[in-house]
């Protein structure tokens, strides 16, 4: 199904989203705080209806953060238009636009772009995770070793997330906003593991992600150790933890005093 004709959609997509993005202002920027508390702005709409016109040329279902199903679905594209609403309001550049497919339930592909630095990644189920570049495409794998720099919330550090790292013995912390950036930072070599533990998330903060990760090496799940579900509107898991195999069963195992 992903052929180089519909990454190629994709990709334009994404690009044309985060060049809408880039042109609002942080500061000028109208936001509106939904429900849940979270703020949307202008520019997380406008990156949504370039994402959403050009997903709909497949035929294929869209489930966006700023355009929910109404009904279950089992397969579908997963998107958020922007990740990362705050660090793109304090101009830190630490925001991306995310892809997923999900078909049967199954993630099948996802796609992570950061429009501050133009970085594009991408993973199809099987096939491994890669960075898209200039004449080609980078293969991205995480390393087998069992590092010790976490990647964390550049927003906020909880209590929770201090005693795991300590008890892992995590010898640096790298901070950065956003979910994508950050599943991007760590395959890229950044960082060694990311873990939350407090946020039940909803599938468009990790779908993107999820597939990216673990096809570059990473075994990925939420907090508990439990493989996430996608398209299921009664479940949100929470937390997300993602590391080599042995980092992972370990981080998840420590967690379970904390959490």
């Amino acid at each position: 199904m992903f052929n180089a004709e519909l990454k190629s959609l994709v990709f334009t997509a994404m690009r044309k989203a985060g060049e809408a993005v880039r042109a609002f202002e942080p500061g000028d920027v109208e936001v509106q705080v939904k429900e849940d508390q979270s703020p949307v702005t202008e520019a997380d709409l406008a990156s949504n209806r370039i994402l959403i016109e050009a997903l709909q040329q497949t035929g294929k279902t869209i489930f966006s953060e700023e355009q929910e199903a109404g009904e279950p679905l089992n397969s579908a594209w997963i998107i958020d238009p922007l990740d990362g609403t705050k660090e793109f309001l304090r101009g830190t550049g630490e925001y991306s636009v995310m892809v997923a497919y999900v078909e049967e339930g199954v993630l099948l592909f996802g796609a992570v772009y950061q429009p501050s630095t133009g970085t594009l990644c991408y993973a199809v189920k099987g096939e491994g995770a890669f960075q898209v570049q200039e004449g080609g495409e980078k293969p991205l794998s995480v390393s087998s070793n069992s590092g010790a720099r976490m990647i964390v919330s550049r927003s906020h550090l909880t209590e929770d997330v201090e005693l795991i790292a300590k008890e892992f013995g995590v010898s640096e912390f790298v901070r950065c906003g956003s979910i994508g950036v950050k599943s991007m930072n760590l395959i890229m070599g950044q960082a060694d593991m990311m873990l939350y533990t407090q946020h039940k998330l909803p599938d468009w903060d990790r779908a993107a992600s999820h597939i990216l990760l673990e096809e570059a090496g990473c075994s990925v799940s939420d907090i508990h150790g439990d493989a996430f579900v996608y398209l299921d509107g009664t479940k949100q898991q929470q937390g997300f933890v993602a590391a080599e195999h042995l980092s992972h069963a370990r981080l998840v195992e420590i967690a379970k005093k904390y959490v």
